[in-house]
């Protein structure tokens, strides 16, 4: 599964955009905040596809310290979402609007074509729409209260192809949820942490994935490494068979990117650093990743400046309702 277009409106560094056509290599250029802003909103199209997804957007976005958690829906979906640091909303928003949006558009790999065709089952419109055109696409939307410190979050619209599919109505597709539950998890936005520590301790106890730890291990070429756990339980990286440490923040960086590439099971990482590990992952092989998002400078790369902003707020599905403590 990789993106093939996206569409982004309501950011304060980002007002409108939208490109398709992407590869499996995706390049960024321009100004700094409106590739934050990019990323923020790329993030967000599979973030609310889930309630952990929605919580570590917020966290990344500064909007939380990462203590408040989604309200639950009968659909699965994150609904609401406290806000707890003061500012930060109207710093990403554009002036005027108390609203975000992205709507994205990927492209199906053979084992999704195949399982979205099973649990279509006997619905003609799936079997047709992915005869037509093999992709997916939604819509997440985020608004705010009047008072920023509550956010709403929609799921708007869900496609097969060209062919809409119900989400909240009477007649809401009982597969959806779950189904697009499971595809938040195929994206990461990469941020240096603790986590690439439990992915590599993982793969080191796991015999099925042995060999994407030594594809880890010997990824930067030099110096090599390994994980090792100390008596305490806790676990440390070596490079060398010295402390990672002593190689630099910049080495220290990489290993953990690697982590993500061969351990994180991703189908699209977005990375706010260029690197070659990113591109050789990709045409390379030895991992599942499909497409990659850095910044660049190439002939094909994306140049990320705002459209002409949207005028009109935009709004909740019909059919969602009034969320709960919201005007």
């Amino acid at each position: 599964m990789f993106i093939h277009g996206i569409q982004v409106a309501g950011f304060r560094d980002l007002a409108s955009f939208q490109v398709e056509g992407l590869g499996r290599v995706v390049q960024l250029m321009g100004e700094s905040p409106a590739r934050v802003a990019f990323g923020d909103a790329v993030e967000l199209a599979f973030a609310g596809l889930s309630h952990e997804g929605m919580r570590q957007w917020a966290v990344g976005v500064g909007l939380n310290s990462g203590g408040s958690v989604p309200a639950k829906v009968d659909e699965g979906f994150p609904e609401q979402l406290e806000v707890e640091v003061g500012g930060v909303a109207e710093a990403l928003l554009l002036d005027g609007r108390r609203d975000l949006q992205v709507s994205v558009e990927v492209t199906l790999d053979p084992p999704l074509f195949g399982r979205l065709r099973e649990l279509g089952g006997r619905d003609p419109r799936i079997a047709v729409a992915l005869a037509g055109r093999p992709s997916l696409r939604w819509t997440v939307g985020v608004l705010f209260s009047a008072t920023y410190d509550m956010m709403a979050i929609h799921l708007n619209k869900f496609q097969v192809g060209e062919e809409e599919l119900a989400l909240h109505s009477g007649e809401k597709v009982p597969w959806a949820p779950r189904f697009l539950a499971s595809l938040a998890p195929r994206f990461l936005r990469f941020r240096e942490g603790e986590s690439q520590l439990g992915l590599i301790r993982k793969a080191l106890l796991s015999r099925k994935e042995h060999g994407s730890y030594e594809r880890w291990r010997k990824s930067l070429g030099s110096p090599e490494l390994r994980l090792v756990e100390e008596p305490d339980g806790l676990t440390s990286l070596l490079a060398d068979e010295l402390p990672l440490r002593r190689f630099g923040s910049e080495t220290r960086w990489r290993a953990h990117l690697a982590a993500e590439i061969y351990l994180g099971g991703r189908d699209i990482l977005f990375s706010e650093r260029s690197d070659g590990l990113l591109t050789g992952a990709v045409e390379g092989g030895g991992c599942p990743l499909e497409q990659v998002w850095l910044p660049g400078e190439d002939s094909g790369a994306i140049r990320v400046v705002p459209d002409e902003p949207v005028e009109k707020p935009l709004r909740p599905a019909i059919g969602m309702g009034r969320p709960v403590g919201l005007p």
